[in-house]
């Protein structure tokens, strides 16, 4: 006895939700302001399309990030001292007022990184395991930033 399979269904609390079957790419409809997409389940029946509304607000650990496609806008017009600030656009929808302090911190995810300031003191450890620095930004200074180097051996 064969058993029918089911159709593609929607999960439309998230962008690209599918309870059955695998999302499409998602397309942003300017007019709805809403994502869309199809959740496809072959060889059964592709879902009618999916639909999700967009609402951008701010990405609190990326300076100027904006979730869900927006736009950073309004850039340090606040007067927040010691703070970045801006808000998040998605066509006409406008987030509240975002913020990142403005002292210096390591970005260990890339060599030298640092979000938000400069690298200083580049060098590398004792050992040759680690590329170590210090972020600076308005005078301030980190406590020292490391990361493995990639592909480090030790001497054998």
């Amino acid at each position: 006895m064969c058993s029918a399979k089911k159709p593609g269904e929607c999960n439309n609390n998230i962008k690209n939700g599918c309870l059955v079957g695998t999302p499409t790419a998602s397309a942003f409809n300017l007019k709805t302001n809403q994502w869309e997409w199809i959740c496809q389940n072959k060889p059964a029946q592709d879902s009618p399309t999916c639909k999700k509304n967009a609402n951008t607000d701010c990405e609190s650990s990326v300076l100027y990030g904006c979730t869900d496609g927006g736009t950073a806008v309004d850039k340090d017009k606040a007067n927040t001292p010691g703070k970045f600030n801006w808000k998040c656009k998605l066509n006409t929808q406008i987030s509240g007022l975002c913020e990142m302090n403005k002292d210096p911190a390591c970005d260990n995810t890339v060599k030298h990184g640092c979000l938000p300031g400069t690298a200083i003191n580049l060098r590398t450890s004792l050992d040759g395991q680690y590329d170590r620095w210090e972020c600076q930004l308005d005078g301030k200074t980190s406590n020292t930033c490391e990361r493995l180097i990639s592909g480090f051996r030790p001497p054998v």
